[in-house]
């Protein structure tokens, strides 16, 4: 690996189970289905779905068609996942925020989740909102989501590749997540360096695609030796 990709022009992170401890989906489910008799069940089965998708097992856009359906939820079910969520962002996130804020215009998040929810989570901590991407719930007029945006090129197969580069961003790039699709912007040729991000969770399909294995921020802000 040459200098110029050690020290990347930019870095794409990935949010689930990256930025936050969990999978947005999996705990959307936990709380649009708390009341349901087959709230275990349902549950169980979307995060087998999350689990294969991540694990490069199961095509993204037909994981996240899979769960919406099974996911039965409301717009109030999502303020309540943002309020969840916005505890959980990584410590080691929040320990180096001074670090975030000098090199914001150099990170982009692009994620499989939602870009309302990614946005609202994150609107105290030093991420641009424009360089913030991800998939756009749709709802109906009860207010019940019932699909996503298909002409999001994160609904899509290959979705995190084909946004990267519909960015046109000049110089090194290095990608850090802990799924697949993490790992695809690699192996599509749109990255030039994985880093498989183990803090929450420790994917061994994923692992095999890795630069780098890291367990905190702390591990890479130390690798980006020329950033500061």
């Amino acid at each position: 690996m040459n200098k110029e990709e050690m020290n990347p022009s930019y870095l794409i992170l990935d949010f689930d189970n990256t930025i936050i401890r969990g999978e947005t989906m999996d705990e959307l489910a936990r709380i649009s289905l708390s009341n349901s008799p087959e709230k275990d069940k349902i549950i169980s089965e979307i995060e087998q779905i999350t689990a294969l998708g991540m694990a490069g097992e199961m095509p993204f856009d037909e994981s996240l068609s899979k769960r919406i359906k099974l996911l039965k939820a409301h717009k109030t079910h999502v303020g309540l996942l943002i309020s969840t969520l916005k505890k959980r962002i990584d410590t080691s996130i929040i320990n180096n925020t001074e670090f975030f804020k000098r090199h914001r215009r150099k990170i982009y998040i692009i994620s499989g989740g939602f870009t309302s929810v990614i946005n609202r989570v994150l609107e105290d901590m030093p991420f641009n909102e424009n360089q913030i991407y991800g998939n756009e719930l749709m709802f109906d007029d009860g207010g019940w989501i019932t699909r996503v945006n298909k002409e999001n090129f994160l609904s899509k197969k290959n979705g995190k590749s084909a946004l990267l580069n519909s960015l046109k961003l000049s110089g090194a790039i290095a990608t850090i997540g802990d799924g697949f699709s993490d790992a695809e912007m690699k192996l599509s040729g749109e990255a030039d360096m994985f880093f498989a991000y183990t803090g929450h969770i420790l994917r061994e399909s994923v692992l095999h695609h890795s630069d780098f294995t890291v367990s905190s921020f702390d591990e890479i802000i130390q690798l980006l030796s020329e950033w500061d």
